[in-house]
């Protein structure tokens, strides 16, 4: 059961397995590939948003673009880059 009603973009960096996840807990969640695939961060940044989306990216050059048109980011630092090759995958709603 989720705690918050907030809405989430999935950056292109970040396994499609997150947004199925997060999906899953009840939450609005849209991977970038789905939406904006290959589109540049200003882009991505643009529809996260118009969508009053929070991005989820591992892209630390993210970080002043978000900051400057006020885009709430979680930065994920995972040990092995893509979710799909983490094992077990937990996650938890927050």
């Amino acid at each position: 059961m989720k705690l918050l009603n907030v809405k989430f973009l999935v950056d292109e960096n970040i396994s499609p397995i997150l947004a199925d996840k997060l999906t899953k807990l009840g939450y609005d969640t849209i991977h970038a590939r789905n939406i904006c695939k290959g589109e540049s961060d200003f882009e991505v940044a643009k529809i996260a948003k118009k969508q009053n989306r929070i991005i989820i990216t591992s892209d630390k050059d993210f970080g002043l673009i978000f900051y400057h048109q006020g885009i709430p980011v979680i930065l994920l630092r995972l040990k092995y880059h893509l979710l799909d090759k983490m094992y077990p995958l937990n996650i938890m709603s927050f």
